[in-house]
């Protein structure tokens, strides 16, 4: 009988000790890695958007106070509008109207602009005549103009842009046009379609003329979202197979943009094409998108824009009804929106390496960036595909000094599939607000501190009070 008592506490013991898994998180307090840029959070709408609605209405307009709410509550300081309506032939280009009420969206909500030039066609004139406007009237307010959406995807559709070499001198001619009436403007391109060949040729071609911003690239990891859905599309989402997708676009589009020198961008990312049910709207999207953030800025990226089609389940902000594109009825978020204001609280500064002793394998990341005399660490537990979830129990180390430690948990009780009940420091997100609660953590002299981790859900720990950091 004890024997057995014996075996089966030492069952339960070891059980505990996986279902904890230690984790030493040492942060490098002497490198200095690369700052986030003060507009790295952006969001990414189709151009129709700033077309009036059926009933006059405009979704980007100084008046729309609730959607500026959300922008503000959620970090968001970059607005790229583009997309395939910017190409697309039945839908207008906008005019002066509309353009002055989205640069007064832009003002209130404190946001930068990526805008979008129609290249079909290749009315260069007619182009040079709306970014001469913009940039008399909000050229500080602007990033950058991009000229064509996908180009490296005309082929199915615009027969005179076959290939990169056919698209150069159409997007010369136009950039020519624009430069010789608004000299300050500034360029980001080719905004290719997942062709990272054309993102090279283009930095390689125009990094050295000057007055290229950035060079920008669209990806959706998960591709069609009509293809995939459920468990699976939830556990492909934090896998390491799609990191390692993210390494391999990194290597093949921002390697080129950096050897060039230039600033490097995804203005229309998201996690799969036109989302995936019951994956892109559940808790998976909040620790997914709290890692991609992460996991870009890490490596240097100008920013990253998550695209809002009207109005699909990957949205980040979407009407509450869509009638008058909820001008009237108000918004929501999709549980993507959590994972951007938790970057939001714990990711602005300069990145520092963080080495990670991980025993037992666990699937998980982590991240430190430091921000004045505070050092911010986000830790995101996810889990592999088929395995069962693991508390992690994290010791960050990063050295004598820091006399405090809080943390902000972003959890769902109901795990990866909740699609409600999601919360980040205690609170949701609800009416353009947030009043989520750091909480104490304990703190050694040799400036150490411990968290848990429950299985797929993240924390960002602040530490702070070391007066020599």
């Amino acid at each position: 009988m004890r024997i057995a008592t014996l075996v089966f506490a030492l069952f339960v013991f070891r059980s505990a000790a996986w279902a904890q898994a230690p984790v030493t998180l040492t942060i490098d307090m002497q490198a200095r890695g690369a700052e986030v840029p003060a507009d790295f959070l952006g969001l990414s709408f189709e151009m129709s958007n700033l077309l009036p609605g059926a009933g006059g209405q405009h979704l980007f307009s100084e008046e729309n106070k609730e959607l500026i709410g959300w922008f503000r509550t959620l970090g968001i300081r970059s607005l790229r509008v583009g997309g395939g309506t910017a190409d697309t032939p039945r839908y207008a280009i906008p005019g002066e109207g509309d353009t002055d009420r989205l640069f007064a969206f832009a003002a209130a909500a404190d946001v930068k602009v990526i805008y979008t030039l129609r290249l079909p066609g290749a009315d260069a004139e007619r182009n040079a005549q709306i970014a001469k406007y913009i940039e008399q009237h909000y050229g500080r307010q602007m990033t950058c103009f991009e000229i064509g959406n996908e180009p490296d995807f005309y082929r199915r559709v615009y027969r005179d842009i076959q290939e990169y070499r056919t698209y150069k001198p159409l997007w010369t001619k136009i950039a020519d046009a624009v430069t010789k009436v608004a000299p300050e403007a500034k360029f980001c391109g080719p905004a290719a379609g997942g062709t990272t060949s054309w993102s090279r040729s283009f930095a390689a071609d125009f990094g050295k003329s000057g007055r290229i911003a950035a060079v920008v690239e669209h990806d959706y990891p998960g591709g069609d979202g009509n293809k995939t859905n459920g468990p699976t599309a939830r556990e492909d989402m934090m896998s390491r197979a799609w990191m390692e997708h993210y390494d391999q676009l990194y290597q093949s589009f921002a390697l080129g943009a950096r050897a060039q020198g230039l600033a490097f961008r995804l203005e229309e990312t998201n996690n799969f094409t036109g989302g995936a049910k019951d994956a892109t709207d559940t808790f998976t999207a909040s620790l997914w998108a709290l890692d991609y953030l992460h996991w870009w800025a890490s490596r240097g990226a100008a920013g990253l824009n998550f695209h809002n089609r009207r109005w699909i389940l990957n949205t980040t902000i979407y009407p509450v009804d869509p009638e008058y594109d909820g001008v009237k009825s108000g918004y929501d978020v999709h549980p993507i929106a959590y994972g951007i204001k938790a970057f939001d609280m714990g990711g602005h500064g300069a990145e520092l390496p963080v080495a990670i002793a991980n025993p037992e394998a666990v699937n998980l990341t982590a991240y430190a960036v430091r921000q004045g005399g505070e050092l911010f660490v986000t830790v995101i537990n996810k889990k592999d595909p088929g395995d069962r979830t693991h508390e992690i129990n994290a010791t960050i180390a990063a050295g004598a000094g820091f006399r405090s430690a809080m943390v902000l948990r972003l959890e769902a009780e109901a795990g990866l599939e909740a699609k409600n009940g999601i919360t980040l420091g205690g609170a949701g997100l609800s009416h353009g607000a947030w009043d989520g609660k750091w909480t104490p953590l304990g703190v050694d002299r040799a400036g150490r501190c411990v968290v848990k981790v429950a299985g797929t859900s993240a924390a960002v720990v602040r530490l702070s009070g070391n007066p020599g950091f």
